[in-house]
């Protein structure tokens, strides 16, 4: 004795056969139908188009001229403005010259040495010195 149960797979495989066909009508039928072409552009009709884009781009080139000036003021006025932010540097003191540049000013010579820590400051440093005569 056959059961219900035995004829299910049956029932699902027309089912899904069905289902299948049902969805796949609307495609086949849609390109079945003949597209309609779209009309070749004409040359009359593209020319404002191009005439536009011309225009687009001699725009672009203006503003283009135009940002570069204005991002070249911008910088010279940042320049400016650190300028003047800027505290202005002091001036080295005047070195005072002496009066006659042909008297030449003693330079400490390399061998004498000068008044170390153990020494008394109030004495010249030749002082100091014992001459030493053989």
């Amino acid at each position: 004795m056959a059961s219900a149960l035995d004829d299910l797979p049956l029932i699902l495989g027309f089912t899904v056969v069905a289902f299948v066909l049902g969805a796949m009508t609307p495609v086949v039928v849609h390109r079945l139908d003949p597209t309609p072409r779209q009309p070749a552009p004409q040359t009359q009709d593209l020319q404002p188009l191009r005439d536009a884009v011309g225009a687009l781009d001699r725009t672009v080139d203006d503003l283009s001229k135009t940002v570069s000036s204005l991002a070249a003021e911008v910088n010279k006025l940042r320049v400016e403005l650190a300028a003047a932010r800027r505290p202005p540097e002091p001036q080295p003191p005047a070195v005072a010259q002496p009066a006659s540049p042909s008297a030449p000013q003693p330079e400490p010579s390399p061998a004498s040495p000068g008044p170390s820590a153990g020494d008394s400051s109030d004495s010249p440093p030749d002082a100091q010195r014992a001459p030493s005569e053989p």
